[in-house]
């Protein structure tokens, strides 16, 4: 299973964004970019959001590599409140969680410890 900096570098390349591109509208540094890419760091939920977002991909698939890359919000055609698009993303049972868990690489498991930390004392990262 690729690790997050392969899925995030996917999802850009996917999407036709260069670092530079993608650092202009999240409005942070490309070497920012860079760092996320080649897991030197860990984004804050606030700036996976904002991957999620302007890649169009699932932040399952982006975070954990869960499901498809694209998320099922793209295919709700009479809402395009993204409110009610999230609402109606799949959940995660306790036990697929704990089996995604098991799976995960290191570098990924790292990462989502880092995120929870973050969520967990609000740092905004």
């Amino acid at each position: 299973m690729p690790d997050f900096g392969n899925r995030l570098r996917k999802a850009r390349l996917d999407a036709r964004y260069t670092q530079t591109t993608l650092a202009l509208e999240l409005d942070i540094s490309p070497t920012q970019i860079s760092a996320w890419e080649n897991n030197r760091e860990t984004p804050s939920f606030r700036h996976l959001e904002k991957l999620s977002r302007v890649l169009t991909v699932s932040l399952d698939w982006l975070i954990l590599g869960v499901g498809q890359a694209i998320p099922a919000y793209l295919s709700v055609q009479e809402s395009p409140d993204p409110n009610h698009a999230a609402a109606s993303l799949p959940m995660l049972t306790p036990e697929q969680a704990g089996k995604v868990l098991r799976e995960l690489g290191d570098a990924d498991r790292e990462m989502l410890q880092r995120l929870v930390l973050r969520l967990a004392t609000g740092s905004s990262g």
